[in-house]
């Protein structure tokens, strides 16, 4: 088991006939009032439809990279493959018992987290490395307009391509949205700037940057809406999915 908290795994999964393969599972202890809300939180974003053509999709990552002109837009945010609960026997670890699963398609292993991606790369990719921080950009504005504040601005949430061929690919993923929650301008910009202090702590520069902040997220929107409501997609209790 991976993963903070000993909360992750790589696991193989057979769906119907298809050949198995890995995807990604997150465990969720049922009689932790703290998981429970977490497990809604992140059910409540991954059900949200009106995001589905933004998420990976396993036939597109199987040979390739997201392209940054893909059909829908850029994939940049995960898909939810099922919500399981494990079948308890006399055998099963007590560790399990009680436990929900999500499971998600598996992030390509050329995305790594921010931190991941070293000096030395980033001075090859010399101008172009701003590409990053602008993809990163869109893909946490999207959530905005959407409603959503992602809620846990950290290093091991933004996956970074790790390829050279930055120039052609849309090249960031977001991942984990156990704290995802309502949004308003205030907080967006707050969420913004941790984003952005998050990427200068990790070897970007200020100067490069901070002009693609403030377009696009300036301090006092002019003419903005307010951001979509969110919809009621997952208000069962984790006992009745089960």
């Amino acid at each position: 088991v991976l993963g903070h908290g000993r909360r992750c795994a790589l696991v193989r999964f057979q769906q119907n006939a298809s050949e198995p393969r890995r995807v990604f599972a997150k465990f969720f202890w049922q009689q932790t009032s703290s998981q429970s809300r977490r497990l809604h939180q992140e059910l409540n974003f991954l059900l949200d439809k009106r995001l589905d053509r933004f998420r990976m999709n396993h036939a597109t990552y199987s040979s390739r990279e997201p392209s940054s002109d893909d059909e829908n837009g850029p994939k940049c945010l995960p898909k939810l493959l099922g919500l399981y609960a494990i079948d308890c026997q006399s055998d099963t670890d007590p560790r399990l018992q009680r436990a929900c699963i999500l499971l998600l398609e598996l992030v390509p292993p050329t995305f790594q987290p921010i931190h991941h991606i070293d000096a030395a790369f980033l001075a090859r990719l010399g101008s172009l490395s701003v590409n990053f921080f602008s993809n990163t950009c869109f893909a946490l504005k999207l959530l905005h307009q959407h409603g959503y504040l992602h809620g846990d601005v950290s290093r091991g949430n933004f996956l970074l391509s790790s390829n050279d061929d930055i120039s052609s690919q849309f090249h960031v993923i977001l991942v984990d949205f156990e704290r995802s929650s309502i949004t308003n301008e205030a907080t967006q910009y707050g969420e913004a700037t941790c984003l952005l202090n998050l990427f200068i702590q990790y070897g970007f520069r200020r100067e490069a940057i901070e002009p693609i902040f403030r377009a696009e997220f300036p301090r006092e929107p002019v003419g903005q809406s307010n951001p979509a409501p969110l919809p009621r997609v997952y208000r069962q209790s984790v006992n009745q999915t089960r």
